[in-house]
């Protein structure tokens, strides 16, 4: 019993931490992209 309430912890844990990870993920990407944009923008401003 007590080793099913640790991994139904650490699944709480992951979860927790997945959902955490998965908006850090998409504010980066969302970065990311928007710097990808400006360079593409930028190199069409040198040319």
């Amino acid at each position: 019993a007590y080793k099913q309430e640790c991994i139904k912890n650490d699944l709480r844990m992951k979860k927790n931490l997945s959902d955490d990870e998965i908006k850090k993920n998409k504010e980066n990407i969302t970065k990311s992209k928007k710097m990808f944009l400006d360079i593409v923008k930028g190199k069409e401003k040198n040319v």
